[in-house]
This record gives structure tokens, C-alpha cells and sequence, in this order.
């Protein structure tokens, strides 16, 4: 199975370069008493919210909500305009699609767990695993049967998330180590981490079935 990845992803992966007004809005703002206290009290209102899908969240999920949203602004992946909108509401925005989106999800898929406690890393690694196998040893029906289930049940999981897609990409192009993954994608390691432990969870909500195929 072989992915290309197209041009308009090359540039969407361009390093983001800030301008020196940017960067002291940012750390004036990020610095200002209570900002991360008012995020955290947020994103933890949103994380109840979410948790009345069914979905089980914790305070890890909380700071993540708050760290992802910081991450991906200082890496230009969300557009912020400080003579526009101020920095705690352009990440509040950032957190309140985030967990619309996750309760969307978790409504979606009421009989799947969102903890990563539910399941070993592992899970991961058998998915990334089975998508090399399939890429060895192609002549296997089943084994490439099974790879194109879990990519395509992984992409509708996905959803909108650029960064877990690219990572799918990159598997279906052959490249299952980290630098081959870096090289195709255009990530940086840290959204590479990032999508990887955002696919972690998606891995957990994958069918019993497939996740069945993966194993066998």
C-alpha cells in the first residue's frame, strides 16, 4: 500500500516563524497572573462536559486540553492574531472545539472507552505493526485485509485531525520509523508525539473486530 503526500500537505507543514510583536504579545499575555489557572478552570468545565457523553476524563485529559492548545498555537498549526482576539480566548475557543469535537465522538461511539489506561501502548504498536506487515508481506490477504480495516476505521476516528491523518499516511507509505515518518509527514517531533498519542486513543476505540484482525 503506498500514500503519496501531496503538495498542498508539503505546505501546510512549513515551519511557522512568528514575527518579534507576536512573540511579546504571546509572552505577555502567557505570563499575566491567573492565565493558566483560568485555562485549567475551563478546560475542566469543557472536560465535564464531555464526560456527560460517557467519555471518561481526568485531569491529564484537562492539562492536555490546555498544553494542545498552546503547542499547536505557538507552532502556527492554530492562527492567532493578537490585535484581534486575546490569547485566553483564542485558546478557549481552541479548547471548547476540541471537546465539541470529542463529545461529538463519544456520543458517536457510546460503547468505547477514550481512557488510555483501558489498554497497553502496546495497542499502538500492534496497529503500526500490522499496517509494516501488510507492507512486507503484501501477498497475505488477510494480513493486508486486516491493515486496510484498521487504516480506515482509524481515518473516520480521525476525522479532521491533519496531523493523525498524515501519520496514517506515512505508514501506508512504508515508513514505520520515526525519521521516515518525520521525513514524509513534515511534522516536527514534538506534533509527531503529539498525533501519536492522539491516534493512541483513537486505537482504543477501534471495533473489537478489528482490533481482533490486528492481533491474529
Amino acid at each position: 500500500m503506498k500514500a503519496a503526500i501531496g503538495e498542498s500537505d508539503q505546505q501546510e507543514a512549513t515551519v511557522f516563524v512568528p514575527s518579534e510583536e507576536w512573540i511579546d504579545a504571546f509572552e505577555r499575555q502567557s505570563s499575566a497572573k491567573g492565565f493558566e489557572e483560568r485555562l485549567k478552570r475551563f478546560a475542566r468545565m469543557r472536560a465535564n462536559m464531555v464526560a456527560r457523553s460517557g467519555r471518561r476524563v481526568d485531569e491529564l485529559y484537562t492539562r492536555e486540553l490546555v498544553q494542545d492548545a498552546l503547542d499547536d498555537t505557538l507552532e502556527g498549526i492554530l492562527s492567532w492574531d493578537p490585535e484581534r482576539v486575546t490569547l485566553d480566548k483564542h485558546l478557549m475557543d481552541s479548547i471548547r472545539s476540541r471537546t465539541r469535537h470529542d463529545f461529538v465522538h463519544a456520543t458517536r461511539f457510546p460503547h468505547a472507552s477514550f481512557d488510555v489506561n483501558d489498554a497497553p501502548r502496546s495497542q499502538v504498536v500492534e496497529v503500526e505493526r500490522a499496517l509494516a506487515a501488510a507492507n512486507d508481506d503484501a501477498h497475505h490477504a488477510r494480513v493486508v485485509s486486516a491493515a486496510q480495516r484498521t487504516v480506515s476505521e482509524l481515518r473516520g476516528l480521525a476525522a479532521s485531525d491533519a496531523d493523525v491523518l498524515r501519520l496514517l499516511d506515512a505508514f501506508e507509505a512504508e515508513a514505520t520509523k520515526k525519521v521516515d515518518v518525520l521525513r514524509i509527514s513534515g511534522m516536527t517531533s514534538k506534533r509527531y508525539e503529539a498525533a501519536r498519542k492522539r491516534m493512541q486513543r483513537l486505537v482504543l476505540q477501534l471495533s473489537a473486530e478489528t482490533r481482533d484482525a490486528i492481533r491474529a
